[in-house]
């Protein structure tokens, strides 16, 4: 069979050689619920070569160009499991860290100082709330308001529809996320 597909004009690439505690770890990143998407692609995609599927099937599978799959295959036969990671992109550098996002999403989640009926970009960026100036706060969540009063919804200035909240007593907050 083997002397079969090497006489084909496109045969198919060989089974990658996975190692058993790369398997291991792969299926737990493609198996995790918090993993990000591209890991879990990636991990995917070798776990898929290691078990000698085609390069074209593969990428039929996954959604993904077969380009994808043939630059995996690759860096992981170059360097393992450090080849998954992504490498530096050219061009500036970003501003803030992931960790610097994820900060300011639990920033939002609470809610403002006394007397504020919803977080802005500039109160996210105030000290001693945070230190943090240049995260668009917009960008994580979106426009985040948290009501404490019905009467407060309806002379909102940002426009929220009357009622949001309807029901609600001051001591309990709703949070409504606009788009």
């Amino acid at each position: 069979m083997i002397a079969t597909m090497l006489s084909m004009a496109n045969h198919p690439a060989p089974a990658l050689r996975v190692a058993p505690a790369d398997r291991t770890t792969l299926r737990a990143i493609a198996r995790a619920p918090t993993s990000q998407q591209r890991a879990v692609t990636r991990a995917r995609i070798i776990l898929r070569a290691g078990d000698g599927v085609a390069n074209e099937r593969i990428a039929a599978e996954l959604c993904v160009a077969l380009m994808t799959v043939k630059l995996w295959r690759r860096r992981y036969a170059q360097v393992g499991l450090a080849g998954l990671v992504d490498e530096a992109r050219p061009g500036r550098p970003p501003r803030y860290t992931h960790a610097d996002r994820e900060r300011v999403i639990a920033l939002t989640l609470a809610p403002p100082q006394p007397g504020v009926t919803h977080w802005s970009a500039r109160r996210l960026g105030e000290p001693p709330a945070s230190t943090l100036h240049d995260v668009p706060a917009g960008e994580a969540l979106g426009d985040v308001r948290w009501l404490r009063d019905p009467a407060e919804a309806r002379r909102d200035a940002a426009g929220v529809a009357d009622g949001v909240g309807a029901g609600l007593g001051p001591a309990e907050p709703a949070l409504d996320v606009a788009p």
